[in-house]
Order: C-alpha cells, then structure tokens, then sequence
C-alpha cells in the first residue's frame, strides 16, 4: 500500500502542505513504521492579517481544536492512564491543574533558591 493510500486510510488528508512536511508524515505512515502510533493533523493556513496577540489566540484555538479532532480519533483511551487527556477519562491533569502544578513548582523552587542565597550569599558554593 502507498504512503498516499495509508495516509487516507487512517484518515489523514494532506492538502496543500509544503513537500518536505508531507515526506515526513509519509515516510511515517509508510508500513512497519510507527504509524499506528502517531497522529498528524494539519490545519488551514492562518493568513498574518490580524495583530500579533490576535492571531496568538487564533492559533492556539486552531491547534487545540487538531489536537482533540487526533485525540478523539487515536482512541481507545485506556481509563486512568497518566497519559491520556483528563477530558478522554484519563489521568492527565486538566490545562488548569496543569497551571496550578507547574506555578507549585516553580514557587518550590524560587524558595529553595532563596534559601540557598541566603545561606550562602557569596555564592561560592555554586
């Protein structure tokens, strides 16, 4: 079966896409690859028409959308897995417990940091 042919099968279509990215989803879906493990979606080309924190917003609305179209379609998801979306019935944190657990971690840090200057405000130990 053709890399083209495969590609339709598992659902992906690659319109208008730059040749060297089309190769590498190609070669990817090409058999004994890892094809039944990886997923690629492409979106609609986002014309740089609007200002710089709109078009932001648009892509990350437009990515998050591909994201879940190629989550719901990779099923099915094992329930309770670290790895699967929250939102699928995995174990995942949510965006929001995600925020919540990277800024703990990074107040963790910020204070043993601080502790360590202060301890050694020269800094000869570092």
């Amino acid at each position: 079966m053709s890399a083209e042919a495969r590609l339709k099968q598992l659902g992906i279509v690659l319109p208008n896409v730059p040749a060297p990215l089309r190769e590498t989803v190609e070669a990817v879906a090409t058999p004994g690859a890892l094809a039944d493990l990886i997923a690629a979606a492409v979106g609609e080309p986002i014309p740089p028409t609007l200002p710089a924190p709109e078009l932001t917003a648009l892509l990350h609305s437009r990515m998050q959308h591909l994201l879940e179209r190629v989550q719901d379609v990779y099923g099915p998801h094992p329930a309770g897995e670290f790895w699967v979306p929250h939102r699928l019935g995995g174990g995942a944190p949510t965006l929001a417990e995600a925020a919540r657990l990277d800024a703990e971690e990074a107040s963790q840090r910020a204070a043993a940091r601080a502790a360590r200057q202060r301890a050694d405000p020269a800094g000869a130990s570092e």
